[in-house]
């Protein structure tokens, strides 16, 4: 199998800094609500952390993304990103945007950090509602301006529903003025707030009208549009979804690579492939009771990718002449739509293959 020829290196890494946001999202993947810290356990140390970062640089650590909740929430994210920048990390951040003003901008951009990835949604009516702040869609445009002032690259993360697929061209031509670096497009997963309220839920029989917009998207050129995991595969348009340089440079989904190239840690230590992976089901360890090496070596970690075998496979993944590659799709999207991490019915080859 292909992820058995693979060398195991935790190049990418999201480091969740904190469990609390200052919004409360009707869509919100990880059910928060407020300010409170709903992590099971301890919120690690300052040192703590940095000695994890010191860690994941001996393992061949590369990139690093700071994420939440609302990571400008904790109270040393500054510290972290130019500990993390000394060492030669490439600093990103995800944040809502509510806590950058023209200060704080230029904060992340002293610190090291080099983009930071924004979310809107939506017009400015859906945009405010959806988060339940009447100020956030201003504090999106408004960080945007703020960022691109200090030379830090902005993306913007637009999560597609039932309720903003229509939004879709709106958005393209808001980002169009705004001169982003990369608009990158992803499905509502039914996980968190969104797995009770399904009927938000983009249907599989709908990626096709996404699709269609995103192609159209990019011959129009009002804004670079890269793809996000939950979106493919192996379809027919596939090198045109991917034709820029993606979220991993690669313009072919090779399958998720959590455990491979990809590991997480949550801010009470849990280890994980992916912060989207929020099962306890994934938590191949806790960095304050082993180390990093430790985890990350286990013969057993994160077996559902590097003990992938195609026979595996189930239900219309079952046969898939991709299946060795694709491995179904996003783990997370899989999982939390089919119960399986071996069953993905979110795929465009499928939906090309009934067509015939």
């Amino acid at each position: 199998m292909i992820t058995n020829n693979i060398e195991y290196i935790p190049e990418n890494c999201l480091l969740e800094l904190g469990f609390k946001c200052n919004l409360n999202c009707k869509h919100c993947g990880s059910s928060l609500n407020g300010y409170k810290e709903v992590r099971k356990g301890r919120t690690l140390t300052k040192n703590e952390v940095f000695q994890f970062i010191d860690e994941l640089k001996s393992l061949g650590g590369k990139r690093l993304g700071l994420v939440g909740g609302e990571p400008l929430l904790c109270e040393y994210w500054e510290e972290v990103a130019r500990y993390a920048s000394e060492r030669e990390f490439q600093l990103s951040m995800i944040s809502n945007g509510m806590l950058i003003d023209d200060n704080t901008a230029k904060r992340i951009k002293e610190a090291g950090i080099t983009l930071v990835a924004l979310s809107l949604d939506g017009d400015r009516e859906f945009h405010n509602e959806l988060r339940g702040n009447e100020k956030a869609y201003d504090k999106v445009i408004g960080a945007i301006s703020l960022l691109k002032k200090q030379n830090v690259q902005v993306n913007i993360i637009t999560t597609i529903m039932n309720d903003n697929l229509k939004l879709l061209p709106a958005v393209e031509k808001i980002l169009g003025k705004e001169k982003i670096g990369f608009w990158q497009l992803q499905l509502g997963i039914p996980m968190g707030k969104l797995k009770e309220n399904k009927e938000k839920v983009i249907k599989p029989n709908q990626l096709k009208e996404i699709e269609s917009f995103i192609l159209s998207a990019k011959e129009r050129k009002l804004v670079e549009i890269t793809v996000a995991d939950s979106i493919g595969y192996c379809s027919k348009s596939e090198l045109s979804l991917r034709n820029n340089v993606s979220t991993d440079g690669n313009r072919f989904f090779y399958g998720c690579m959590a455990g491979i190239r990809g590991v997480s840690m949550e801010s009470n230590g849990n280890i994980k492939g992916c912060l989207s992976l929020q099962d306890d089901t994934f938590i191949e360890g806790n960095y304050l009771e082993s180390s990093l090496s430790e985890i990350w070596n286990s013969k057993n970690a994160f077996s559902y990718n590097r003990k992938f075998n195609v026979e595996k496979l189930e239900e219309n993944c079952k046969g898939c002449k991709y299946g060795e590659v694709c491995r179904a799709g996003c783990t997370t999207l899989a999982f939390n739509t089919s119960g399986s991490v071996n069953m993905n019915e979110y795929c465009l080859h499928q939906l090309e293959e009934k067509e015939q």
